[in-house]
C-alpha cells in the first residue's frame, strides 16, 4: 500500500470512528426507574439523579414503575428493552436483582446492601449490580461519637445477628483502631430488647445504634429512647426522627447528593464498565444534628467548636 493509499485508508477510518462514536453518544439510553414508595426522599433521591445524568450528554427516557412485593413478573414485562435499571430503596432492589440477570442494575436510597444479600461487599459487589447506600462509614460515625462525648471508651450496641453481623463485625475492628471498646448485644426479637439494654446500660459509656429491624420495631424504639434518657446514658440514633424524639446525636445523608452519586456510578456503568466491579458509594455529604435539651438532661457537656458545627441543633 503506497503512502497516499495509506493515508487515505487511515483518514477513512477515523472518520468512521468518529461518525460511530457519535452515533454512539447520540442513541437515546432508556432507564427504568423502580420504586416501591412515592417518600419525598426517594422523590429528591430520583430528581437528583435525572439532573445530574442528562449532564453526562446522553438522550435519555425514564419508565417508571411502582411495585409491591411478589411483583416480579410486572418488573420483568415493564423493564423489557432498558439499558440500565435504577431501584430505589431495599424492596424494589431485592426484586429486580431477583429477575433482571443481564440489564445492569445501580441502587439508590438503601442501607446494609452487603448484609442484605445484594452486594459480595462494598468494594466489589458483583453480578450485575452496584449503587449508592445510605451507609455512613464506621469509621465517621465513632470519630462523630468521640467529638460528642469526652473520654468515652466503651460503645454498646445491639444487633440481630440475621440483620447485621457483617456491620457489627467490621464495627469490632475500627473500633479497636480508634481506641474504643465495642460491647456487642446479640437479639433474636424485638422481645429482648429491655433486658439486652439493662446489661449494656451498666458497662458502657453510650448506646450506639446500626439499622436493624429487630432492635428498632416500633415499641422498642421508644423503650430504648425513655429508659436511656432515665439512665442518663447518651443515645445515638439512626436518623433525626431519633434526635426530635430524644436521641442525643445522629448523622443524616444528604438524598440530593446520594442520587447524584448513583448518576455518576449510571454514567459509569453506560460507558462500558462491569457493574459488579464499581464500588458501592457511601455518602460523602453527611450532617450532624444534636438534641441540646437531652445533653441537659443526661448532663453531658458538648464542646462550644462541636454544637457551632451541627448543621442542626435542638435547644
Amino acid at each position: 500500500m503506497s503512502y497516499i493509499h495509506k493515508g487515505a485508508y487511515i483518514a477513512v477510518l477515523v472518520f468512521c470512528i468518529v461518525i460511530m462514536s457519535a452515533y454512539s453518544s447520540s442513541a437515546t439510553v432508556r432507564i427504568s426507574i423502580i420504586k416501591s414508595n412515592g417518600s419525598d426522599a426517594h422523590n429528591e433521591a430520583i430528581a437528583s439523579f435525572v439532573r445530574a445524568i442528562t449532564g453526562f450528554g446522553r438522550s435519555y427516557t425514564y419508565n417508571t414503575i411502582t411495585i409491591k412485593e411478589g411483583a416480579e413478573s410486572e418488573i420483568i414485562k415493564e423493564t423489557k428493552g432498558s439499558d440500565l435499571i435504577l431501584s430505589m430503596g431495599t424492596t424494589a432492589t431485592l426484586a429486580a436483582k431477583k429477575v433482571i440477570k443481564n440489564t445492569p442494575i445501580v441502587f439508590c436510597m438503601m442501607l446494609n446492601p452487603v448484609s442484605s444479600g445484594i452486594a459480595r461487599n462494598m468494594e466489589s459487589p458483583g453480578g450485575n449490580i452496584t449503587g449508592a447506600s445510605l451507609d455512613i462509614p464506621l469509621k465517621s460515625q465513632f470519630e462523630y461519637i468521640k467529638l460528642l462525648i469526652a473520654n468515652v471508651k466503651t460503645v454498646g450496641v445491639m444487633y440481630s445477628p440475621q440483620e447485621t453481623r457483617t456491620m457489627v463485625q467490621e464495627a469490632f475492628g475500627i473500633a479497636r483502631s480508634m481506641n474504643l471498646s465495642l460491647v456487642a448485644k446479640p437479639i433474636s426479637s424485638e422481645r429482648e430488647v429491655p433486658d439486652a439494654l439493662k446489661s449494656l446500660l451498666n458497662k458502657v459509656d453510650v448506646i450506639w445504634s446500626v439499622a436493624d429491624g429487630v432492635v428498632f420495631g416500633s415499641q422498642s424504639t421508644q423503650y430504648i429512647l425513655l429508659n436511656t434518657l432515665k439512665a442518663e446514658m447518651p443515645f445515638i440514633g439512626l436518623s433525626p426522627s431519633f434526635v426530635k424524639a430524644g436521641a442525643l446525636m445522629a448523622l443524616s445523608c444528604n438524598n440530593s447528593d446520594i442520587g447524584k452519586q448513583a448518576a455518576e456510578i449510571a454514567n459509569r456503568v453506560l460507558n462500558g464498565e462491569n457493574p459488579g466491579n464499581i464500588a458501592i458509594a457511601v455518602p460523602r455529604k453527611i450532617s450532624l444534628w444534636i438534641n441540646m435539651r437531652t445533653a441537659d438532661q443526661i448532663g453531658l457537656r458538648i464542646p462550644d467548636h462541636v454544637i457551632k458545627s451541627a448543621d442542626k441543633v435542638i435547644k
